[in-house]
């Protein structure tokens, strides 16, 4: 047979050992060509699904940004014209009069932007197909009336923000609005002597529409809005809200208003909240001071209980609606927290139906983070939850330690290196049930758990009259967990919807559990055994509470009563490790077990007056604690009981509605916590050990503050506030006779701080926004430990400043640079460092998904952070290199079929934020 050379390059014939090759050629050909198909039909149905219609634009449905300062009309007409595809006409020299305009930049109809423009100017406005008309009225006879009336629902409730629009008969064009107030009350005042027909419209109610004879001021019979049963497959309320706001006694940040709500942790975004800071070690601190509570959703919860930083780095903050900072906390918190509390309050927004959102990330080099939140009610059952998985990993970083002292005169150099892995998971549920309208009980339930492991080398130099040397390997496990369960009634009177009685209890477990495996080599005149540390601590706590609240004509009264039965625990011991056999024996020197029962009993009573341009909210709360320790070997130790009474008061007077000035004082209480407390003995590395103190008493600390705050187009808020404690708790280091570092807490002296706040929000344009946080600190440290006096005056300060840029198509930019100077204490001082990131995202689907992505400290991969002490008798520095240069990725997908509402809750819950947490000192890898 013969083949032609011809027919055989080109395939059709080939050798037998040919065909496969053939076939799999033949089949790739044809799976590209389908592929290119699939992909090109899939392009054109995306572009057609997602293209604009071609019909004309609504000016009382499309909406655009537009935004003025002192600025003539022309300009507004070019900004709409630039969104959209309608034109204006009008005459030139009748709007030349419009030249000096002042409009807040915000997204608006086309209608809402001209009506605020235009109203009372003489002049109106109309749509003609894809054209609009700037006219004069042409009345010179008006007359100033008034339009008022009452917007009621089934039962004859009042319904507040309702829209009430005024629009001319002819034409529809809109001539006066406003919302209804809390008493459902509404007034309009008009100029013109057109007809007028007036429409009232609120999300989840059929709008009501009439005519009216308003010749003369009206008084409208009351109107009733009929709900609208109708489910809505989706709700998104798109509005500009300030990202901080100022009330009678906190600070408040609104976290949906944030564009990087979907990018950021909540870590992240509390670098931006006024008046807490978040540094190289991701420690969060509140006016520069670790002794502050958490909250969520107003109580306390085992998931920050002890260092929130963890879980704050798992959670997403699309699930977060605001953090509010209280400053002032009223007499109904307890007592306790010397800078204030951080509220984080979480979404639980829907009614009859469901709405949620799920995220993955990961962040590089830390590891993956996943998120999800869900929404639902079925009648009277609503349910929110919450809940993260995440792993949190660093790579192989050094760190060391330097010592010189006098007494003993020698030197001690360290150099090692560590690495880390952490995996962490949470979930968070209320559930309510609506008996009827007047009675709701709820139930929480939470959980959470995080286990890590640290492995650690680390080689020690010892020079005194002779060179010591020796190595250690740390193996550290880590376990945190711990579970809430709750439940709450509530009972609501008719005669007020303010008027609340609730019974709450609580159970609180949680337990810090750490075992350390300690290995010594390389011993040179050095005698070290290897050994084992284990220490299993842990809180279990007993809550019980009632809450009073009743309303008069301008006052608010609020009484309760609190119990807290708290058990904090710890049981530790030292196992001597023979090298050569491995048999262990326990040290009974650093081994025991240690209780600490705690109970709180209090009473509090407050009382808020509410004027027009007057807030004033004002407290006590009188506690009395009694405490019982005790050593299985040792036995009990005595700590007196004692009461305190604690007066708070906050005064806001209001200038206008977007400015007012904030006055308060209150008296605070830090009671030591289970990790100041704890006797265990940390020797991990026996050259620089830790260890707590049973003995601690309450620090007391006394605030006074003052604030400016306006809330216009560029919102500012100014803050000084003076604190001061004659019995401050201090981290303290002491350097014995041996050559050991110890390092304990106690109650060594005065803290006065004198502290000034500026947070600024500034909408440069359209399409730019800055915001600045800052503050500085002038502090002044006095007390007396070992029998030496120690006193230091320092400046210290932070600022956050946050540039964001709206791309059209929905993308947005950010960028973040952050500075911290010199943290400041007795004996140490922090490095100062910067930090600063940026940010890229895009939303699509209908907003649904979020792709987002960031990268921080791009030009510095890791951070060398010191720590210095200076003693008369000894000098000591500590470098840790931290993971700096970080990227993250993430997607978003929100979801939902609901109607308007939100889920019922009981108005006071339990809140224990009377214990002090404390980060570590030194940062750790």
């Amino acid at each position: 047979m013969n083949f032609s050379a011809t027919m055989q390059e080109r395939g059709y014939l080939c050798a037998p050992a040919c065909k496969t090759t053939l076939r799999y050629q033949l089949n790739i050909k044809r799976f590209m060509r389908i592929s290119i198909l699939i992909i090109t039909t899939f392009t054109a149905s995306l572009q057609l699904l997602l293209a604009t219609p071609a019909t004309g634009q609504d000016m009382t449905v499309e909406k655009v940004t537009v935004g003025l300062k002192q600025e003539p009309f022309e300009l507004a007409i070019n900004q709409i014209e630039q969104q959209t595809t309608l034109r204006f006409f009008y005459r030139k020299a009748e709007i030349k009069t419009l030249a000096v305009l002042t409009l807040p930049v915000q997204r608006r109809t086309i209608e809402q932007t001209l009506f605020e423009l235009l109203q009372n100017t003489g002049f109106s406005f109309r749509q003609v197909d894809q054209n609009i008309l700037i006219e004069t009225n042409g009345t010179t006879n008006s007359v100033k009336r008034k339009i008022s009336g009452l917007v009621l629902t089934e039962g004859s409730k009042p319904l507040k923000y309702a829209m009430v629009e005024l629009l001319k008969k002819d034409g529809l064009q809109l001539v006066g609005q406003c919302n209804t107030d809390s008493s459902g009350r509404f007034s309009i005042t008009v100029t013109d002597n057109s007809a007028h027909l007036i429409r009232v419209s609120l999300l989840g109610y059929h709008v009501h529409s009439a005519e009216i004879n308003d010749k003369e001021d009206l008084v409208l019979p009351a109107i009733f809005l009929e709900p609208d049963v109708k489910e809505l497959k989706e709700v998104i309320i798109a509005s500009s809200s300030p990202l901080v706001r100022q009330e009678v006694d906190r600070l408040v940040y609104d976290v949906q208003a944030d564009p990087e709500n979907k990018i950021n942790s909540v870590l992240d975004m509390l670098r931006k909240v006024p008046l807490v800071s978040v540094d190289a070690d991701d420690n969060v601190k509140l006016k520069g001071s670790s002794s502050y509570k958490v909250l969520i959703d107003g109580h306390s919860s085992s998931l920050v209980v002890n260092d929130p930083k963890d879980v704050f780095r798992s959670m997403a903050a699309s699930n977060i609606q605001r953090i509010e900072v209280i400053t002032i906390p009223p007499a109904k918190y307890d007592a306790d927290g010397l800078a204030g509390i951080i509220n984080i309050i979480t979404i639980k927004k829907v009614s009859d139906g469901y709405s949620g959102n799920a995220g993955v990330s990961y962040k590089f080099p830390n590891g993956p983070r996943s998120n999800a939140a869900i929404n639902l009610k079925s009648g009277k059952f609503g349910l929110s939850a919450y809940g993260g998985l995440s792993e949190y990993n660093t790579p192989q970083t050094t760190y060391s330690n330097y010592r010189q002292s006098t007494v003993p005169a020698q030197t001690i150099d360290q150099q090692g290196t560590a690495h880390t892995n952490s995996r962490l998971g949470y979930i968070s549920s209320q559930m309510t049930y609506e008996i009827d309208s007047l009675n709701l009980i709820s139930a929480i339930v939470e959980f959470n758990n995080n286990e890590g492991n640290r492995y650690g080398v680390i080689f020690t130099k010892q020079t005194d009259s002779l060179l010591h040397t020796f190595g250690l390997n740390d193996h550290s496990n880590t376990k945190q967990s711990g579970y809430d369960f709750g439940l709450n009634y509530q009972l609501g009177f008719k005669r007020s919807k303010v008027q609340l009685l609730s019974f709450s209890y609580r159970f609180s477990n949680y337990s810090n559990d750490q075992f350390d495996q300690v290995q010594a080599s390389q011993l040179l005149n050095y005698t070290l055994n290897n050994y084992d540390l284990d220490n299993q601590a842990g809180t279990h706590e007993h809550t019980m509470q009632a809450d009073y609240t009743h309303p008069l004509k301008n006052v608010e009264i609020e009484a309760g009563v609190k119990a807290i039965l708290r058990n904090n625990f710890s049981n530790y011991t030292l196992d001597n490790i023979d090298p050569l056999s491995g048999a262990s024996t326990i040290d009974p020197n650093n081994s025991n077990n240690f209780t600490y029962q705690q109970n709180v009993y209090s009473v509090y009573n407050s009382y808020q007056l509410n004027l027009d341009k007057w807030t004033l909210k004002a407290g006590l709360r009188l506690e009395q604690t009694t405490v019982a320790a005790d050593f299985s070997v040792g036995g009990a130790i005595t700590i007196p009981d004692y009461n305190n009474l604690v007066p708070s008061i906050a005064v806001q007077r209001k200038f206008s509605q977007a400015s007012s000035i904030n006055f308060g004082y209150t008296e605070r209480i830090q009671r030591p916590g289970i990790s100041q407390l704890n006797p265990y003995v940390d020797q991990q590395n026996p050259e620089f050990i830790t260890y707590g103190n049973p003995n601690l008493r309450p620090e007391i600390n006394h605030v006074i503050s003052f604030n400016y705050s306006l809330f216009k187009n560029t919102s500012v808020n100014v803050g000084l506030s003076y604190s001061f404690s004659d019995n401050t708790i201090q981290y303290f280091s002491t350097l014995g006779t041996d050559g050991v570092t110890r390092g304990t807490y106690n109650n060594i002296g005065e803290n006065n701080n004198l502290e000034a706040d500026l947070n600024i929000n500034y909408p440069i344009s359209n399409r730019i926004n800055l915001s600045l946080n800052a503050q500085a600190s002038l502090i002044k440290l006095k007390g007396t430990a070992d029998s030496i006096l120690y006193s230091r005056n320092a400046a210290t300060g932070n600022c956050n400043l946050y540039i964001s840029y709206r791309f059209d198509n929905d993308w947005r930019a950010g960028f973040n640079f952050q500075y911290y100077s010199p943290a400041i204490t007795l004996q140490a001082t922090s490095s100062p460092y910067y930090y600063n990131s940026l940010s890229l995202s895009k939303t699509v689907f209908h907003k649904k998904l979020s792709i987002s992505g960031s990268m921080s400290n791009p030009y510095l991969k890791y951070l060398d952070y010191k720590y210095s002490q200076k003693d008369p008798r000894f000098y000591q520095i500590s470098h840790n290199d931290i993971v700096y240069r970080r990227f993250n990725i993430g997607v978003n997908y929100r979801f939902g079929k609901l109607k308007e509402g939100s889920i019922r809750k009981n108005k006071n819950t339990i809140e224990n934020n009377d214990i002090k947490v404390i980060p570590s000192i030194i940062p750790a890898n």
